[in-house]
């Protein structure tokens, strides 16, 4: 009887040593699953997030641009045209992000996107509402960051997105992890940002 005890007692520490062990290893995924992320357009992360239990602003606020700009060379025209790229992201308490995506090619109008979502510290994932030629529309963006670059996600297969019941376009497989990112021919610098809002007139 006094065996049986002991047993049962190993056997449950080891029980509580592998949940441990398989949560640490696999908490990164669960919480980049799709359905984690709350569509909640009306809400302000910055403004209403950022404040903790007293009201004052909590210090746990970081703020991250990004910028990517390519010259085109154009036969008959003197000056080079640039095809321009921005991302700005505010994370709050390390996991929530809110920001703007800016798609500014020479020769088109430009492509705005307000980001909100949730990021595990490496893969940023986000609904964006995105305002084109008068047109706006929901879908996943998804981003991973590098040293000093951040990579735009895409989908390796080319298939094309599913429209899930709120609206939003979404990658159709679940894990984002599995989706492309690392490119030498397409990233993102990290720039400071007083000179990217300057230099795209952004908001504070």
């Amino acid at each position: 009887m006094k065996k049986s005890k002991q047993f049962l007692f190993l056997g449950a520490i080891f029980l509580v040593i592998v949940l441990g062990i398989f949560f640490y290893f696999f908490k990164g995924n669960f919480f980049l699953k799709q359905e984690l992320i709350e569509i909640k357009p009306q809400l302000d992360f910055q403004e209403n997030s950022a404040l903790n239990l007293f009201g004052t602003k909590d210090s746990y606020i970081k703020e991250l641009c990004y910028l990517y700009e390519e010259p085109v060379e154009i036969t008959g025209i003197g000056s080079a045209k640039v095809n321009r790229e921005y991302v700005k992201l505010t994370i709050v308490d390390g996991e929530k992000v809110s920001g703007l995506h800016g798609i500014i090619p020479f020769e088109n109008t430009h492509n705005k996107a307000t980001l909100m979502g949730v990021t595990n510290g490496e893969f940023i994932n986000t609904v964006a509402t995105v305002t084109y030629e008068n047109q706006t529309w929901q879908e996943q963006r998804v981003y991973k960051r590098g040293e000093g670059k951040l990579y735009v996600g895409y989908d390796l297969l080319n298939e094309p997105r599913i429209q899930n019941e709120q609206g939003v376009f979404m990658y159709p497989n679940d894990n984002i992890q599995d989706l492309g990112f690392e490119t030498e021919e397409f990233y993102l610098d990290l720039v400071d940002c007083t000179t990217l809002r300057a230099k795209f007139a952004l908001q504070e």
